[in-house]
């Protein structure tokens, strides 16, 4: 589809992320502004009183440039459920969208745990260092360090005269059991508080991964292997990283993220630098990159790490919205009917 087609594919959810002060500077579009109600390549307008519009044009497509620019945390924020559509528009009056969905949250266990570990497993330390490789692919039979009933999780990566001296990963369970087997994830986000980071490396992101311990409740040397590398999500460890030992910093999950949540039994994530996940060594000989979490045996759950999801019954065969059919409703957030394809997931 062209520039126009997208905007106007994308209408509902751009003016859900529009208006709000994150997407405003964004698209680099005044705060002071009322409400924008349509947004398109070249253009955006907003109401300036009832029934009155206000537009203003450009001569070029700026916001299309901006778009392409900003390509990734945009897409990454219309994934979010705070900017689907949540009215329709019919002879002029809104009516809400059924929206649904629950949130619920969940910690690991603290030790000793029934259902569910946090900790982290790998190489730390070493007065004989090792080479990539070795750090990199171990099986586990010559991991040094295994902790899952210690205060703080450390993901760290150190390098030292192109040798490694730490290389450990984090592993992360949540009991999710307790969500019903019909409900369908919409959304997920892994919360995480942290004491310290260090960033002398050139690589400073930190992707959640999957996990595969053997153990729901125990971690081993062998769990070392059982990581994987497709990103579910990521955070900077310089930017992104609040080291106060209170205040959460949220990754939300990507689709991958989300399909690795169970409503049947406990999901399982990991947390793993970039470089070790894309297995690309850093071209430094003395570099590091670490961020160290507060587990699970911390003096609340507080500070623990947490999984928030958003869930809800799926939605089928609907015909009207708040009484109002289908196929009377002029338009959903400026999309006509005929346009679209479906509300929140429900086809028209």
């Amino acid at each position: 589809m062209n520039d126009k087609q997208w905007f106007k594919f994308y209408q509902p959810s751009l003016l859900g992320l529009v208006n709000t002060d994150h997407g405003r500077d964004l698209f680099d579009i005044s705060r002071d502004l009322p409400t924008i109600v349509e947004i398109g390549p070249w253009y955006y307008r907003w109401i300036i009183g009832k029934g009155e519009y206000q537009s203003e044009f450009h001569s070029k497509a700026v916001y299309f440039r901006k778009l392409l620019h900003r390509w990734d945390e945009i897409v990454r924020d219309l994934e979010h459920p705070l900017f689907v559509p949540k009215t329709v528009l019919y002879k002029g009056r809104e009516y809400a969208v059924p929206m649904g969905g629950a949130t619920t949250t969940k910690y690991p266990d603290a030790d000793t745990e029934s259902t569910s570990v946090d900790g982290h497993i790998g190489f730390a330390g070493l007065d004989d260092r090792i080479d990539w490789s070795a750090a990199r692919d171990d099986d586990g039979s010559a991991v040094t360090q295994v902790r899952d009933s210690h205060g703080t999780i450390n993901s760290t990566c150190f390098q030292r005269s192109g040798t490694w001296e730490d290389f450990t990963r984090g592993v992360f369970l949540f009991d999710t059991s307790s969500i019903a087997d019909d409900q369908v994830v919409s959304a997920a986000v892994f919360s995480f508080t942290s004491n310290q980071t260090t960033t002398s490396a050139s690589e400073l992101t930190w992707n959640v991964v999957s996990s595969a311990p053997a153990s729901n409740t125990a971690l081993v040397a062998g769990d070392y292997d059982s990581f994987g590398t497709a990103s579910m999500g990521t955070i900077e460890a310089d930017s992104g990283v609040t080291t106060d030992s209170s205040t959460y910093n949220d990754i939300t999950l990507n689709s991958t993220g989300r399909a690795a949540v169970t409503v049947t039994g406990v999901s399982k994530f990991g947390f793993r630098w970039e470089a070790d996940r894309a297995d690309a060594e850093p071209s430094s000989a003395t570099a590091g990159c670490q961020i160290s979490i507060l587990s699970a045996d911390t003096s609340s759950t507080s500070k623990d790490p947490k999984l928030v999801v958003t869930h809800a019954a799926p939605v089928t065969n609907i015909d009207n919205v708040s009484g109002v059919a289908f196929s009377s409703i002029a338009n959903v957030a400026g999309v006509t009917a005929t346009d679209g394809q479906a509300i929140n997931g429900v086809t028209f």
